[in-house]
């Protein structure tokens, strides 16, 4: 057979063709609407002559989609993030075609603003009187001309009025407080502009250890920055502060004192002390107040001349460095008489001199009196009802007082020296002697150093007795000489010698 190129060349085309298909053509075709798209944006995907069996994968870059059985003609797609993707198509296990997108974060810079200041402004809203208030102005900005403009500044009582070339910023300091207006006008008079801002009193306040806080008001002060850097303190003796607020006012003065004196009112919080006023108060250093309370084991030590009675409160102040012309505190009543000790040792908290009844008060009432800077001591005495007295010589400076408390039921003594002094405290002999009558104790002496104190208990009926040193120690314990001693309250003691004495009572029950 001969050689026929053509043939042969035919022949060729024909196995190529059966072997490797051209560009896809049986498969179908993608295409993409953008080879680059921001992130978040939609991109389509065209699909041209695909196979129904034909699926369409999307691959990002940390994913692949897949869409099967499908008639594809434009699929949406949103990418999620950033990188490179592929849109390949296939059918049966053959890539039929295929293409390549970028997704890229999209830059969301804002265009810049550019702000233009106001006409006419403050610095603040609100100021301290005192402060100085910053005025700003910007009317070029605004076309006009700062020699033709006016500003005024209105505070209610009077006006200002600021005529240089207004371009700049204005210190002002207000003369008082309240409400100012700031009003721009031309030379014609005509409003450009205005606003306002208002001047306030200091306001101070101090920290307490107890985490309180305590309040100072100022209102009554014409020129508060005068003792804007002064520290208000009253503080107990262990160094806690009160928990309390001091209010100022100037005291009524003529013309206009280069340093004024002030009146102080203290009102404190959780204690009986509910007030301290203070006259004509000169403020130069600082304010420092010591207050205490006198706690129970102090008020133990606490000794009057009162017969019987018991301390309810007492407390202890200090002015002595604050010049004042007079003071007056209010208390809240427990007892019924009031006592000063104007020799008071505040560091050691007790009296190095005597106490003196002061007033009579009424236990639940407030009631006030006049202190001034020597005056630090003071206590609350409860008085008792006391129907039953004797008293006895211990030698030629003492004697002891044995009597019948009936307020609260007992039979006690103290032991005082003969100016008064008081030696040994109330010593309670029987602490339920129930009530008493006009001779229910009696009391004699052996010697300078001891004595016999005689009794008549209605509680139980007995008539009793016992020996008692002058220091208030027993030397004889109670011994009951009658224990049907019936209601007739009347006993006597008389000591014969040094050892020896007689005991009287009246047995009721026997009539003899």
């Amino acid at each position: 057979m001969d050689f026929n190129p053509l043939l042969f060349a035919a022949a060729l085309i024909i196995f190529s063709a059966l072997n490797f298909p051209i560009a896809f053509a049986s498969c179908g075709q993608v295409s993409v609407s953008n080879d680059k798209i921001a992130v978040g944006s939609q991109i389509i995907i065209n699909v041209i002559d695909a196979e129904p069996s034909a699926e369409l994968v999307i691959n990002s870059p940390s994913n692949s989609y897949r869409l099967l059985g499908e008639a594809f003609s434009q699929v949406p797609f949103v990418p999620k993030e950033a990188g490179s993707y592929s849109v390949e198509l296939w059918n049966s296990g053959t890539l039929c075609d295929s293409r390549n997108f970028t997704a890229e974060e999209e830059n969301l810079k804002e265009p810049e603003k550019t702000f233009k200041p106001l006409i006419l402004w403050t610095d603040k809203r609100e100021y301290i009187l005192g402060e100085s208030v910053l005025i700003h102005l910007n009317p070029s900005d605004y076309g006009y001309s700062p020699q033709n403009l006016i500003l005024k500044i209105d505070s209610g009582a009077e006006s200002y009025t600021f005529l240089d070339s207004l371009n700049s910023t204005i210190a002002y300091y207000p003369p008082h407080t309240g409400n100012y207006t700031l009003v721009l006008l031309d030379t014609s008079t005509s409003l450009i502009w205005n606003s306002s801002f208002s001047v306030v009193l200091p306001e101070v306040y101090i920290p307490q250890a107890s985490s309180s806080q305590v309040r100072i008001d100022l209102s009554g002060v014409e020129n508060p920055e005068r003792i804007s850097n002064v520290r208000f303190i009253i503080r107990r003796k262990n160094g806690k502060e009160w928990n309390y607020s001091l209010k100022l006012s100037e005291e009524n003065q003529q013309g206009i004192p280069a340093e004024p004196d002030y009146n102080a009112t203290i009102e404190i919080s959780g204690s009986f002390i509910k007030k301290i006023e203070l006259k004509k108060l000169k403020i130069r250093d600082d304010f420092e107040l010591p207050l205490n309370e006198l706690s129970v084991e102090s008020i133990k030590n606490i000794k009057t001349q009162a017969i019987s009675g018991n301390i309810t409160n007492a407390f202890s102040i200090n002015p002595a460095m604050l010049n004042f012309s007079e003071g007056y505190i209010t208390l809240n009543a427990s007892g019924n008489e009031l006592w000063k000790c104007a020799d008071w040792d505040y560091d050691a908290q007790s009296c190095i001199g005597d106490w003196k009844k002061q007033q009579d008060i009424v236990p639940g009432q407030e009631y006030t009196f006049y202190f001034n800077s020597t005056d630090p001591g003071y206590a609350e005495f409860s008085t008792a009802n006391i129907t039953s007295i004797a008293v006895t010589p211990l030698g030629e400076d003492n004697f002891a007082v044995a009597y019948c408390d009936d307020t609260n039921d007992r039979i006690a003594f103290k032991v005082y020296r003969t100016n008064g002094t008081l030696i040994t405290s109330e010593t309670v002999v029987d602490s339920t002697a129930g009530a008493c009558d006009y001779n229910s104790v009696s009391v004699s002496t052996f010697d300078p150093n001891r004595f016999v104190i005689g009794w008549y208990d209605s509680g139980s009926s007995y008539a009793s007795f016992a020996v008692y040193n002058k220091n208030g120690t027993v030397y004889t314990s109670r011994i009951d000489v009658d224990t049907t001693a019936g209601t007739s309250m009347s006993v006597s003691v008389s000591a014969f010698n040094s050892t020896a004495f007689v005991f009287g009572w009246y047995d009721q029950p026997d009539l003899d």
